[in-house]
């Protein structure tokens, strides 16, 4: 091998050892902060019981944003309660859609409430 091969694969070598130590410490500083508290205040969300609240929920759920044609059994039911597992085959990649969960107390539904809450901030589906 010639010396200036030599150089140069000590050099990428060198680079590659750089950009490898910058990946681990990406990923543990990611690690480490993913649940942190950023300090932000949480909207306080609150939804309505009423039955004209539900009547109008249920309408946007079945019909007007079709959230069940993704969120819903493999029966096609939008009646039926929403249970999630679809599969999506993407170009490179694919994921099963998450059921909307039913129960008002779960953790689940407190993160999707957060999630559109922040979709209506940013006028979006953000999937």
């Amino acid at each position: 091998m010639s010396k200036a091969a030599r150089s140069i694969t000590k050099i990428l070598g060198r680079a590659g050892a750089v950009l490898l130590g910058l990946v681990v410490l990406l990923a543990a500083y990611v690690g480490l902060r993913w649940d942190a508290p950023d300090g932000r205040p949480t909207p306080r969300l609150a939804a309505l019981a009423d039955s004209a609240t539900i009547a109008h929920g249920e309408y946007l759920y079945k019909f007007q944003a079709q959230c069940w044609g993704c969120h819903q059994s493999p029966s096609r039911d939008a009646n039926a309660p929403p249970t999630g597992g679809l599969l999506f085959l993407d170009a490179v990649a694919f994921f099963f859609s998450l059921s909307v969960p039913p129960h008002p107390g779960s953790p689940a539904l407190k993160r999707l409430a957060g999630k559109l809450h922040r979709q209506r901030l940013s006028g979006g589906h953000s999937g």
